[in-house]
């Protein structure tokens, strides 16, 4: 009936039980899961023209990082249970 289920995450420790259960869904279902990060956004009334020397850009880069760590953990969680790819 599923093809394929979204699974937001932000790596706190509910979005890592909601995984738990989308993948153990996903592997009944055989259908695939799409893991999206998401990623807070730092309050740009809040940031100095130069906050000790990082820049947007470095925040940015930082955010990008913790989000590909959140995914890849969902993958492996996944890894194995899954008849269909894990994107």
């Amino acid at each position: 009936m599923f093809r394929k289920i979204l699974v937001p995450t932000d790596g706190s420790a509910l979005s890592e039980k909601a995984a738990k259960a989308a993948i153990q869904f996903a592997a009944a279902s055989e259908a695939a899961i799409v893991t999206v990060a998401v990623a807070h956004q730092i309050p740009a009334l809040s940031v100095p023209d130069n906050p000790g020397g990082v820049t947007i850009e470095d925040y940015e880069d930082a955010q990008d990082e913790i989000s590909r760590k959140h995914v890849n953990k969902i993958k492996a969680m996944a890894n194995g249970r899954l008849r269909l790819s894990v994107h």
